[in-house]
């Protein structure tokens, strides 16, 4: 008989991701929607050269964003010194995203609209 697997996409946070063996790939793509489905969660799936395929969290529609304040924004700028750098952390942890500054020096991470 069929075992049931416990899927790790289920315990993802927002802007996490994980990777499922490719001896579980077209499993997982189909679970994985109907998962987010019947959650109300939104998830990606990306398959990968070697057969394995990457499922990753994405921010909900009408989220408004992660905020970072002006101390928040200093240090992510003494941990990512350039500009590709800090796009590539935004779009880890906000998914496809527009950053605006904001009039007390922080900075919004909002999601892009569609």
């Amino acid at each position: 008989m069929f075992s049931r697997t416990e899927w790790p996409f289920k315990y993802l946070e927002m802007g996490e991701s994980c990777i499922i063996p490719k001896e579980d790939a077209q499993r997982a793509k189909r679970y994985v929607y109907v998962y987010a489905s019947q959650s109300g969660k939104r998830m990606s799936c990306k398959a990968n050269k070697d057969g394995s395929v990457t499922v990753r969290r994405i921010p909900e529609k009408g989220t408004s964003g992660i905020r970072f304040t002006a101390g928040e924004l200093e240090a992510l700028h003494q941990i990512f010194p350039s500009k590709a750098q800090l796009k590539a952390f935004g779009k880890i942890v906000a998914g496809p995203h527009t950053a605006r500054l904001t009039n007390d020096g922080g900075a919004i991470f909002e999601p892009r609209s569609v």
